[in-house]
Order: C-alpha cells, then structure tokens, then sequence
C-alpha cells in the first residue's frame, strides 16, 4: 500500500473531462477517496500499513474526517486506526512531557535539539498525511498525460478539455510550470481566458434573471455559474 499509485491512462483523463468541474481534481479526489476505501479493507492485517499510518500520527484533516463518512460499515477499523496512533505515537510524546519541558530546555533535551532549532511545541516532526502524497502523485500523472495529449495535439483530447468545465487555477499553475512546450502553454492559457469569460457572462446572466423584471424567464446552463466560479478559484469540491 506504500507504493500504491493507481494507473492513469487517456480514457481517464477523457472522461473526467465529460464530468463537472475541474478534471484533474476530480481524478485526485477519487484516488484519494479510492485509497482510503482500501486502507479500511487491509488496515488490521497490513503491518506496514499500521506503520506508515502512525509514522505520519493519521492523516491531515480533510481526510480524517473524510474517512470517517466512507463505509460505516468501518468505523471500528477508523477506531483501530487512531488507537494505533494514540498508543505509537501521541502517548509517548505526552508522559516524556513535564513542567520543565515546557520551557525550553525540556523541549530541546525532548527533541536532542539545539535551543534555536528546538520546536515551539511538543508535536514530532512527521511524515505527509499519506492520502494526500498519493493525491500529488495523482495529479502530476494527470496534468502529465494533459499535457503530452495536447502536446501531440490530439484532437480528441483537445475537444474534449474545450468542452470541459477546464482547470481550476491551481492546477492550471501547475500545468504551466510542467509544461514544456510553450505552444501547450499558450493553449491552456487561452482556454482559462475563455473559461472565465464564459462563467463571467454566465454570472451576469444569472444575477439578470434574478431582476424581478426578468424572473419569468428560465435560468439554463448559468445556474451552474456559481459553482464553476468557486471551482475555478479554488478547485472541485471533493464528493
């Protein structure tokens, strides 16, 4: 499970283009909501799952809370989980804990840290939550095979990222900074710009039909302009 990646091709990156919102968050959304189904399956039997798990004290706190709604079925493994890291890791830290070390020198004895080095709490350095490492991976993957479609100028990938609800900022950032062929670059940058005069014209359409002069009129495809909106600032919602 450590080096559990899932494979990505083409076709996936095609059909979370057909979906709403941002395809390469939606890839890493269900990754991540894919990998946290597993760990609930192999947890108690996966030694190095259970060590990984506690190396990290859990996951960060989209995820924890995330894993909770996966499969009520599971939620003595989620109990498992956290006693695991509880007793591995949090209880240790707490009884090695004392008034001295709450001063500074207690804390750099704690952690064999000099005094400017010394953290400014009790909490261990750890490793990434590791849902979140494999989302990352996920969605380098993703904006890689973008890229080399659009860089081998496919048709097909093409018409279907125009048709898409295109990427949030974030990942279009991080597909510029991949990118190596400015042509491909220069094609992302004019698909946001259309993207967002798109949602900007849909925006006001929506606002008009609110007008109470204008309210006996059907709202159409802008009554998704709010949600494209937030998502292109600030990504998809994870489902």
């Amino acid at each position: 499970m450590k080096d559990y990646v899932p494979h990505l091709g083409d076709v996936a990156v095609l059909e979370a283009c057909a979906q709403p919102g941002c395809p390469i968050c939606r890839l890493k959304n269900e990754s991540e909501r894919k990998y946290l189904v597993l760990v609930l399956h192999d947890y108690v039997d996966a030694p190095d799952l259970r060590e990984e798990f506690c190396q990290a004290w859990g996951y960060c706190h989209a995820h924890a809370w995330g894993l909770s709604t996966l499969e009520r079925g599971n939620l003595l493994t989620v109990a498992i989980m956290y006693q695991d890291v509880l007793e591995r890791e949090t209880k240790p830290v707490l009884e090695r804990q004392n008034a001295a070390a709450l001063t500074g020198g207690g804390l750099r004895r704690l952690f064999g840290k000099k005094e400017q080095d010394a953290p400014a709490g009790f909490i261990p350095p750890h490793t990434p939550c590791p849902a979140c490492r494999l989302g990352e991976l996920v969605e380098t993957n993703a904006i890689n095979i973008l890229l080399s479609g659009l860089a081998k100028q496919e048709a097909r990938m093409r018409q279907t990222l125009r048709a898409s609800d295109g990427l949030c900022l974030a990942h279009l950032q991080k597909a510029l900074l991949l990118g190596k062929d400015a042509a491909v670059r220069e094609y992302l940058l004019s698909q946001a710009k259309a993207q967002l005069a798109e949602i900007l014209a849909e925006l006001k359409e929506f606002a008009r039909k609110h007008d109470y002069r204008f309210q006996h009129e059907e709202i159409g495809e802008e009554r998704r302009c709010w949600q494209r909106a937030i998502t292109l600032i600030t990504g998809s919602q994870n489902q």
